[in-house]
């Protein structure tokens, strides 16, 4: 047997003791709690000093000395493949890449080219294999990892807008149409890499950052997308980026968790996202409170049962929802699927049963 936790976006490092315990303390004590082999996260922020800032909207960083707080909080694996990979250029990827594995945090979904940015994360432990992807559709212009160029493992998304003439006619200034879709050769792509560590008798989990933030309703590429990836033999695939949970689904018997929301959010961080984008602070930009993170049960080498635990960020700091609040985020997220999700909730808890 063996237990995985997943989580959502890591927007973490302080620069003070005080602020790092503050963070440090009750996230190692959630993640204990749950009794797990290994810890997924996704670092939505490049570690290091260097580099200079991205020309865009929102760009973070932390202090290196972040990468060793996340391994006393108990994370083991992290995703890189994010819209922030690039935040403070090829300095900064390299940065991160060379602090994780000085603390021995493994990584996906980065690196010095497309080989190294798409290879897995490999675990064959009690007798259950694994292997992580991690890609973004979430791709400022420069950040994608080409053959020769540093960068994230991507899947890119084409965005087509069809303008209805007759109906503009009649109302002038109508918007268009908005119809995405992911591009072939990406998926052909990672479709090799999942179909080729399959052979070698691995499970695939594909942690994607994607869909469109600050709400809850799917991009029209995502489903279509999801189903591309469990043809190619993907086992499990967690979605992040919103910033808000959304729905879960089962397709063809393969958990969808299409976004878990956020994990950790620290104060610094929130201060640089509020000078930067003044405007974040409107309801409509707000990131909520609630969230998801899951545990992944692995028994003779598949993927035989998913806990749903609902969490409530406070202050930037997760903790496990009580079980009134618990069942509240769980039935919205059985809300908004458009199938009936065949799982069991007990005592603020969604168990997923796996054929």
């Amino acid at each position: 047997m063996y237990r995985l936790l997943v989580t959502g976006d890591l927007m973490v490092g302080e620069k003070t003791e005080r602020e790092r315990n503050r963070v440090k303390e009750p996230v190692k004590k959630l993640i204990t709690s749950l009794h797990v082999d290994a810890v997924l996260g996704n670092l939505e922020v490049p570690l290091t000093d260097r580099g200079f800032p991205a020309d865009k909207m929102i760009y973070w960083r932390s202090p290196p000395s972040t990468a060793k707080d996340l391994k006393e909080m108990g994370f083991s694996m992290l995703s890189l493949a994010t819209n922030h990979t690039l935040d403070y250029g090829v300095d900064g990827l390299f940065d991160t890449i060379a602090v994780l594995d000085r603390e021995k945090i493994k990584r996906a979904g980065a690196g010095k080219n497309l080989t190294e940015a798409f290879k897995p994360i490999k675990i064959n432990k009690n007798g259950q294999k694994l292997a992580i992807f991690s890609v973004t559709s979430t791709l400022p212009g420069y950040s994608a990892a080409g053959q020769g160029r540093p960068g994230a493992a991507p899947i890119r998304i084409r965005t087509m807008y069809e303008f209805d003439t007759k109906r503009l006619q009649e109302r002038p200034g109508f918007p268009p149409y908005i119809h995405t879709e992911a591009m072939a050769e990406d998926v052909q792509r990672v479709s090799r890499e999942i179909k080729e560590i399959k052979k070698q008798g691995y499970n695939v989990l594909v942690a994607i950052h994607w869909g469109d933030p600050y709400q809850k309703m799917l991009a029209g590429y995502q489903r279509p997308l999801a189903e591309l990836l469990i043809e190619s033999g993907c086992d499990f695939i967690l979605g992040h980026h919103p910033h808000t949970f959304h729905t879960i689904e089962l397709l063809n018997n393969v958990p969808v968790l299409y976004s878990v929301g956020n994990f950790i959010r620290t104060r610094r961080l929130d201060k640089i996202s509020k000078k930067l984008f003044p405007g974040r602070d409107k309801e409509t930009w707000q990131m909520t409170f609630q969230a998801l993170v899951a545990v992944a049960l692995f028994q003779k080498n598949k993927i035989s049962e998913v806990e749903i635990y609902p969490i409530l960020i406070q202050d930037g700091i997760p903790a496990l929802a009580t079980c009134d609040a618990a069942k509240r985020i769980l039935h919205e997220v059985e809300s908004l699927s458009g199938q009936n999700l065949s799982w069991r909730i007990r005592d603020g808890v969604g168990f997923i049963k796996l054929n």
